[in-house]
C-alpha cells in the first residue's frame, strides 16, 4: 500500500508541476504592436526576349530598413499557442544595377514601398517564453523601372502577391506586454516590364527581414 500511495503522490506532484508550468502565463487574446528591423532585398531581372541578350539575368540588391504595425489573435491549448496575424508597413528596399551586356546603357532601378501580410502562427510556450513558426501570404509594392541612356523605357508598379515564412522567439514580461525577435522571408511573385519593341523583362523580388517587435494585449 505504501508503494501505491507513493506512486499516486508522485503522479499528483508531476501533474501539479505540469499544470503550473502551463498556467504560468496565458497567451490567449488579441494584441497590437509594432515591428522594425533590417531588410535585405534581391530583385532578379531577366531579359526574356533579348532586348540586349536573351535570357540574361542580373541582380538588383539593396539593404535597408523596414517598419510595420501588427494585429493578431492567439489561442492556447496546454503548451501549444496558435493564432493569426495581419501586418502592414513599409520596406525601404531601394537599389539599382546595370545589365552587363548593355555596356552600361541600361539600368534597372527598384524602389521599395508598402507591404501587407496575413499569416498563421504556431508555437510552443514555456511560461513567459514562446518559440514559434509563421507562414502565410503577402503583397509588396516594389516599383521596378528600366532606364536606358537616362530615359525611362519601362516600369512595373503596384502590389505583387507572394508567400512569407519564418520563425521567432517571444517573451512576455507581464500579462499585457511582450517583445519578440523574428526572421521573416518574403517570396514575392514576378512582375513583367515591356521594353521598346515589345521586349519583355521579368523582375522577381525576395526580401529577408530580421525584426524586433513589441506588442500589447488588448482588454483586461
Amino acid at each position: 500500500m505504501l508503494r501505491v500511495s507513493q506512486i499516486i503522490a508522485a503522479g499528483g506532484l508531476a501533474l501539479t508541476l505540469a499544470t503550473s508550468a502551463v498556467a504560468g502565463h496565458q497567451w490567449t487574446g488579441a494584441y497590437v504592436g509594432a515591428m522594425a528591423g533590417y531588410a535585405s532585398a534581391n530583385t532578379e531581372m531577366t531579359d526574356i526576349d533579348g532586348y540586349y541578350t536573351t535570357g540574361e539575368r542580373f541582380d538588383v540588391d539593396s539593404d535597408n530598413a523596414m517598419i510595420g504595425a501588427v494585429f493578431g489573435i492567439n489561442g492556447q491549448s496546454g503548451h501549444w499557442v496558435y493564432g493569426i496575424e495581419a501586418e502592414a508597413g513599409v520596406i525601404a528596399a531601394d537599389g539599382s544595377a546595370v545589365q552587363p551586356s548593355s555596356g552600361g546603357d541600361l539600368v534597372a532601378n527598384v524602389d521599395g514601398g508598402l507591404y501587407l501580410s496575413a499569416a498563421g502562427r504556431l508555437g510552443y510556450a514555456w511560461d513567459h517564453w514562446l518559440v514559434y513558426a509563421k507562414a502565410g501570404v503577402a503583397a509588396f509594392d516594389a516599383d521596378v523601372s528600366l532606364v536606358e541612356l537616362g530615359t525611362e523605357i519601362a516600369r512595373a508598379d503596384g502590389l505583387t502577391a507572394g508567400a512569407i515564412y519564418g520563425a521567432g522567439l517571444e517573451y512576455a514580461f507581464n500579462d499585457k506586454w511582450s517583445v519578440r525577435a523574428e526572421y521573416l522571408r518574403f517570396d514575392i511573385g514576378s512582375d513583367e516590364l515591356v521594353a521598346p519593341g515589345f521586349n519583355l523583362y521579368e523582375a522577381e523580388t525576395d526580401v529577408d527581414t530580421f525584426r524586433l517587435g513589441i506588442t500589447v494585449k488588448l482588454g483586461s
